[in-house]
């Protein structure tokens, strides 16, 4: 379940100003997609307490609101829903933009920071840069920090300053942040905007900084328990602290948690009863099976030797065929649910000069009835999910569903039946169960039946 820690009374109430510059030519994300991301990262890092506004580039600069918003979830669904087709055009107004969005946070207590998000080159040459961001600093009465997520992909312009290669708007954007005390993000081959518009809403809350995640039973205890944030050091208070542990008896259970934000320590522990779990499925087991095995096959190698003894090697091996994780130890093991294990230790017989061995066959327990396929995949708008189920499974008793990377349900699936061939399609045009979009990324169909389970990776590429 999720768990709200530090308490809340130690945070600070984040107002931002969320300005939106969009040109046409220069990205290959679409103006709904940047406006449906906005949306998501604001139900996603924001809450009731928080404020918002949304300020969008046009011939004329349109503000949603003269006042800050509250960005509790039914008013940002609220102004989501009802925002103009025309709000937002084709070309930039960057100038223009974050003087209106500066204007904005100094008429409403000047206690806000602004998000700019644009793909537009038009200000990256160093003496437009520079006289720029000399006019906005000198409209602020306090500073006010400027935070840019830039995603300019197509047909920009590279500056050349200071010994320095500048891409776009990119001299304009880390000298305006550093002078504000924002932060910059960029797209790039390797950071999809999805990536990057997560790390730039991250940013925007305190920091906490040497924190510690410890778990316990009221009896029993808690243990094997691994991290999953890439960052285990620092981490913004926006970002769900993800860990994966297993436990010996009964509950209730605690978790207590110890750090530091903003120079000021703090501690919160939570008491969690059986009636506030959330029961998980198979997929968490594997993902802790998959740490365990990776931090003891990180540690197995020194120099051209294993370091580990046979007894750690053969747990290994166990863990990697009950849950089907491949390693390099069993990489010549066939996994799969249905086969027999063979282990092929030499491709020749006794004598030296048998049969080669090309392959193992289990005629009784193959079962080459039970598939599923999707396409395109890659997608863009919509993959056809195709099922066939072998006809000794009811697919009433099975379950479809598609979970994004945190392991969190997106979409669930009700089979149109055809009691003949146990045959049937899923349909998904990139919407979870409540019709909103979702980002870009990586997905994964999940497939439950007779107690086995089978994924398939889809990628929604936009």
């Amino acid at each position: 379940m999720p768990i709200y820690l530090p308490s809340r009374k130690i945070l600070r109430k984040v107002k931002t100003a969320i300005l939106i510059d969009y040109e046409l030519s220069k990205s290959n994300v679409s103006a709904k997609d940047v406006i449906n991301n906005v949306k998501k990262m604001l139900l996603e890092h924001f809450s009731g307490r928080d404020s918002f506004n949304l300020i969008f580039s046009n011939t004329t600069i349109k503000r949603i609101s003269e006042k800050w918003l509250s960005a509790d979830s039914n008013s940002v669904n609220n102004i989501f829903e009802n925002l103009p087709a025309n709000i937002i055009s084709n070309y930039s107004n960057l100038p223009s933009l974050l003087a209106n969005g500066i204007e904005f946070i100094s008429n409403n207590g000047n206690d806000g920071k602004i998000v700019l998000l644009a793909n537009s080159d038009g200000v990256g040459e160093y003496k437009t840069a520079n006289a720029l961001i000399d006019d906005l600093i000198n409209m602020m009465t306090e500073t006010i920090p400027i935070n840019i997520g830039d995603y300019i992909q197509d047909n920009y312009r590279w500056y050349y300053y200071g010994n320095r290669d500048y891409k776009g708007n990119a001299y304009f954007y880390e000298n305006i942040a550093k002078l504000t005390g924002g932060n910059t993000f960029y797209v790039d081959y390797n950071i999809p905007f999805i990536t990057m518009i997560s790390d730039l809403f991250a940013s925007l809350g305190s920091l906490l900084s040497t924190y510690d995640l410890h778990t316990t039973m009221t009896d029993g205890f808690c243990y094997g328990r691994f991290d999953m944030n890439s960052n285990e050091n620092s981490i913004s208070v926006n970002t769900p602290i993800l860990q994966v542990g297993k436990y010996f008896g009964s509950f209730p259970f605690k978790a207590e948690f110890n750090g530091m934000i903003e120079g000021k320590p703090f501690s919160d522990i939570k008491e969690i009863n059986t009636e506030n779990l959330f029961h998980a499925d198979s997929i968490s087991d594997v993902i802790w099976s998959g740490k365990y095995i990776n931090t003891i096959d990180d540690e197995s190698d020194y120099y051209y030797y294993s370091n580990l003894t046979n007894q750690e090697i053969y747990d290994l091996i166990d863990i990697s065929i009950e849950k089907r994780i491949l390693t390099k130890y069993t990489a010549f093991l066939c996994l799969e649910p249905g086969f027999n294990l063979d282990i092929l230790r030499d491709p020749l017989d006794g004598d030296g000069g048998g049969d080669v061995i090309i392959g193992v066959e289990d005629e009784e327990k193959v079962n080459t009835d039970t598939l599923f396929t999707s396409y395109p995949n890659p997608f863009n708008n919509q993959t056809t999910i195709q099922i066939r189920l072998s006809k000794n499974i009811n697919p009433e008793t099975a379950t479809f569903k598609i979970y994004n990377v945190l392991g969190q349900v997106v979409k669930s699936f009700t089979p149109t039946l055809n009691s003949e061939t146990n045959e049937f399609e899923f349909n998904w045009n990139g919407t979870n169960d409540n019709n909103s979009v979702v980002s870009s990324g990586n997905y994964f169909f999940v497939m439950t039946y007779a107690g086995k389970v089978q994924t398939m990776k889809l990628v929604l590429m936009k």
